[in-house]
């Protein structure tokens, strides 16, 4: 198994240098997947479960967990991360171990899985300096423009994911790391004015959104972030959306304290599965004093 990532690795740009992730690459062999057969699906299928069994072993995933992870893999995995920094700063051992190891294990996936685009598990990475440059080199297409010094907007370029999500009918989980308030402008507007004249003009994304299993998890060490996707809440009630959670990094601590021999991976099943159902047995642990908003 590779060692985990490490912010020590880091040049003194702030980089990963230059083939740090080839062994994740080099894992993955590239297949092209073709259903003209029986064969070929038993084929698929089989290389599917293999891959699956590389991020299990990576992430160090618990058995039991096996299946919750291939849950998981019915669902578009949208990974909004604006600010590496604000990822990375916690990757720091003098920080709880709950937190700098979920962090870890988001961005070891990040990099697992544009590998594995064709077995169903896609994750899409947001626009800012640092995730430009590797969304290009990975071929993966941003949710955000690319005005990250500007401020960010939810939705401006969501809408032809979301198409594409609707017409194959998958359902979508959103987990969204930053330490900023997505705005339409460089002048900055409250959150719901912001959100109610952009979606003014774009019904069809709204329409979309109606339609889709709309799974959305928030996690950020600013407030003011948090009251703003919770004043969303409210411009989406009546909505397809099952659950929103949105936690601040000492909540996830609570949620995750006693659970010590969990490891990075199985925090990270956990996560991801609570923008999915909260009735999972080991997500009704989470204590009833979570930040979290319930569509």
């Amino acid at each position: 198994m590779m060692s985990p990532l490490n912010i020590r690795d880091l040049d003194k740009n702030g980089e990963y240098p230059h083939g740090y992730f080839d062994d994740i690459d080099n894992i993955f062999e590239t297949v092209p997947l073709i259903f003209d057969h029986e064969e070929d699906i038993k084929r698929n299928e089989e290389i599917k479960n293999q891959k699956l069994e590389k991020v299990v072993q990576m992430l160090g995933i618990s058995p039991r967990y096996h299946n919750n992870l291939k849950d998981l893999w019915n669902y578009k995995i949208i990974a909004l991360v604006d600010d590496f920094s604000f990822v990375e700063r916690n990757i720091n051992p003098s920080l709880d171990p709950s937190w700098s190891e979920i962090q870890e294990a988001l961005i070891l996936l990040l990099y697992l899985t544009h590998g594995l685009d064709e077995t169903g598990l896609d994750i899409h990475l947001s626009s800012s300096n640092r995730t430009r440059e590797m969304r290009e080199e990975s071929q993966l297409e941003g949710l955000f423009n690319d005005k990250g010094d500007k401020g960010l907007s939810l939705f401006p370029s969501i809408g032809s994911l979301l198409e594409q999500c609707e017409r194959n009918e998958e359902p979508i989980i959103l987990v969204i790391f930053t330490n900023r308030i997505p705005c339409l402008s460089e002048k900055k507007v409250p959150a719901g004015q912001a959100f109610n004249e952009y979606m003014k003009d774009r019904e069809e994304n709204l329409d979309l959104l109606k339609k889709l299993a709309f799974n959305f998890v928030v996690y950020s060490e600013d407030p003011n972030v948090l009251s703003y996707y919770r004043n969303l809440h409210g411009q989406f009630r009546g909505m397809n959306m099952r659950e929103k959670y949105l936690c601040e990094k000492d909540e996830v601590e609570r949620i995750f304290s006693g659970n010590r021999s969990l490891s990075k991976g199985d925090w990270l099943v956990k996560i991801l599965l609570g923008g999915i159902n909260r009735h999972i047995n080991f997500i009704d642990a989470v204590p009833r004093t979570c930040s979290c908003v319930i569509s």
